[in-house]
């Protein structure tokens, strides 16, 4: 069994007019919550972004083992063709939930706090090891939900090592509204509008 405790998380965000990334916190040292407090507080809970992976090396993190979750990035227009984008994040969850056999609440849905939703399976849900290439094998199941269940509006383009990904509870500075997490239940009977009221307190 690996100590996830001697991993590495990568933090970024926008301090004053600029964007800082490669944050690098020890996942068990004894200062880590301490030290998220400090970034959370220096930009005002505003555009923090965390690696999807934790890094088993912060030196090595081109080549070093991966640890993470399962994720997927739906993004669409909330605006006009908001039904669409809701019934395709039903259609990965109904996979995850028929094919791969997990519980609806092992499922996290994220409204992203601009024009879509995260989906996120925890990796002890999964079984997930560390590897070198997990980046890679995450990448291949989006690609199969992309072209086997016509799922379009998934973003291809996210599945390198170093992916960063808004923290949920945190403020897009474009939108004003907060990475918010839903149930499957709950998001089934809300609109767009719904949405954005709920991500605005």
């Amino acid at each position: 069994m690996f100590n996830l405790g001697s991993y590495y998380y990568e933090y970024g965000g926008k301090f004053g007019s600029y964007f800082r990334r490669n944050i690098f916190v020890k996942i068990g040292s004894e200062d880590f919550d301490m030290s998220l407090n400090k970034i959370l507080g220096n930009c005002s809970n505003t555009d923090i972004y965390r690696c999807v992976y934790a890094y088993e090396d912060k030196n090595r993190i081109n080549d070093c083992r991966l640890y993470g979750p399962l994720y997927f990035d739906l993004d669409g227009d909330m605006d006009n063709d908001f039904d669409s984008l809701k019934s395709e994040v039903f259609r990965i969850t109904g996979f995850l939930e028929r094919e791969i056999g997990l519980a609806k609440d092992e499922i996290e849905i994220y409204f992203s706090g601009a024009k879509g939703f995260h989906i996120v399976v925890p990796p002890d849900v999964l079984g997930i090891e560390p590897s070198t290439n997990l980046n890679e094998i995450y990448k291949s199941w989006a690609n199969y939900l992309f072209n086997t269940y016509d799922v379009k509006s998934i973003d291809l383009r996210i599945y390198d090592r170093k992916r960063l990904f808004r923290l949920p509870g945190s403020i897009n500075s474009k939108t004003g509204l907060y990475k918010t997490k839903l149930t499957e239940a709950v998001l089934r009977n809300m609109t767009a509008e719904d949405i954005f009221l709920a991500a605005a307190n």
